[in-house]
């Protein structure tokens, strides 16, 4: 039987600075554009418009391809960290920024951290 593609959220959190173990929660893909958290102003106007306050993270992504996809996670995140994010949505943005962390999942390969998105400090 072949598998159905998929998107699975994982939250990984600590309390008390202790790593709880993470949130697993599995659902179907379905068509249309990415789905983010965070900033849902800075994410409609990143990608369903040509706002030009974000127009320096515009990218052209080949969002067929996994590379595309660490683009367009890269760009949002670098769009909510922001100056124009920021002033866009601060709420929504404000927790947002930092090292970028961007890992893949695969039955072929299980997770791996993407070139240079790795945490520092981490093999």
């Amino acid at each position: 039987m072949a598998e159905l593609e998929s998107r699975v959220y994982v939250r990984f959190y600590h309390e008390n600075q202790r790593l709880s173990s993470p949130d697993v929660e599995r659902e179907g893909v379905s068509p249309g554009g990415p789905i983010t958290f965070g900033s849902t102003i800075v994410s409609n106007l990143l990608f369903t418009t040509a706002d030009p306050r974000l127009a320096r993270f515009r990218k052209n992504w080949d969002t067929a391809t996994l590379a595309g996809a660490v683009q367009i996670c890269q760009s949002y995140i670098a769009a909510c960290s922001s100056v124009e994010g920021r002033d866009l949505d601060n709420e929504g943005c404000s927790r947002i920024g930092g090292h970028i962390h961007i890992a893949t999942i695969s039955p072929e390969h299980g997770f791996q951290w993407v070139e240079g998105f790795r945490p520092k400090g981490i093999e």
